[in-house]
């Protein structure tokens, strides 16, 4: 069962799955970022955006120098 909480930036009420309370998660509508918090009420309301860490940039090798016999 989803949670219902408002967005502490714009005020809008968002559903969030109980598997993000105690996450930060980013509101759809204004994009702000906060702790999602234990709900207030069951109304029916925008789904939230899981906040994820950005990926990590990958390492490029350096281009392997073929060697060419003569």
């Amino acid at each position: 069962m989803a949670e219902v909480i408002q967005c502490p930036s714009c005020h809008k009420k968002l559903r969030v799955p109980e598997n993000l309370i105690g996450k930060n998660v980013k509101c759809p509508s204004c994009g702000s970022t906060f702790l999602a918090e234990a709900g207030e009420e069951d109304l029916p309301t925008a789904p939230v955006i899981e906040e994820r860490p950005a990926p990590s940039p990958q390492r490029r090798r350096p281009p392997v120098e073929e060697e060419y016999e003569e």
